[in-house]
């Protein structure tokens, strides 16, 4: 796991290595200035594809979440 330690020690990788032929699973985590996940983007398929997340706070306090979008949404939108 890979740590922002100027940021409350936020998450910001997590690698596991799948096989012997050191294969790895990587999960990024990015965060707004108000410490929010902003991204959270998944391991690759087999393609190479990676899914991900975006989180939308509300403009008000900038910590609650009205919206969130996924890869899928950004292809076709």
């Amino acid at each position: 796991a890979a740590y922002d330690m100027n940021y409350a020690n936020h998450l910001t990788k997590v690698t596991q290595t799948l096989d012997e032929g050191g294969n790895k699973a990587v999960i990024d985590i990015t965060y707004d200035k108000y410490g929010n996940i902003k991204q959270k983007t998944l391991p690759a398929n087999s393609k190479g594809q990676r899914m991900f997340y975006k989180y939308l706070y509300d403009r008000d306090y900038n910590m609650y979440v009205e919206r969130v979008e996924d890869a899928i949404v950004m292809v076709y939108h």
